[in-house]
């Protein structure tokens, strides 16, 4: 074997046990946050703070992309579990920067209404199919653009959002549009 074949085997393996150590993590998180018995350590977390905190983060790979970040946010705190509350907001950001072609716009919005806090994420992106949206929140589901898109995704990214947010007594909704984008809302109990 010629080193250029070995070097390229190589490669390829270790993109495949990075791929496999990420479905791993993704199992164990959406167990965690599945199982009654995980205890969320709650505390005041300020939403617009967080997510402010978290774009800067991602930024780097949505400026790769040459992805525009708007970003409008009012200081509202809610009682939750910080961690859980950045991977919510992670997994959203992360498939808007990569089902988002070069261009295009992510919109990050945190508000609130009486008592309700909404953080609404919104791009430009491939969108998801009509067809595919009554089951993204299932476990293991890969819709159609994912399966042409991101071959190495779990399928578990949103099913652990939909998780986090019902562990915080919270509701999440979806809209898209093929080739328009997508949006997804999320609205929690503020604290005072």
């Amino acid at each position: 074997m010629r080193i250029q074949d070995a070097a390229s085997v190589m490669k390829s393996n270790i993109e495949e046990v990075d791929r496999m150590s990420k479905t791993i993590e993704s199992l164990a998180n959406f167990s965690y946050y599945e199982s009654n018995i995980s205890l969320l350590e709650c505390k005041p977390i300020d939403l617009a703070h967080l997510a402010q905190y978290l774009i800067e983060k991602i930024k780097v790979f949505a400026e790769k992309k040459s992805i525009g970040i708007e970003v409008k946010t009012e200081p509202i705190k809610i009682l939750g579990d910080q961690a859980a509350i950045e991977e919510m907001y992670l997994n959203i950001l992360k498939n808007s920067i990569r089902f988002t072609n070069p261009g295009g716009y992510i919109y990050v919005q945190v508000s609130s209404f009486k008592d309700q806090a909404t953080i609404s994420i919104r791009d430009t992106g491939i969108g998801i199919a009509p067809k595919d949206l009554p089951y993204v929140f299932e476990p293991f589901y890969k819709s159609t653009e994912i399966k042409i898109h991101n071959k190495t995704s779990a399928g578990l990214g949103l099913a652990i959002v939909k998780k986090i947010v019902e562990r915080h007594n919270g509701l999440i909704q979806i809209e898209s549009w093929p080739n328009k984008g997508t949006l997804i809302s999320i609205s929690l109990q503020m604290s005072f």
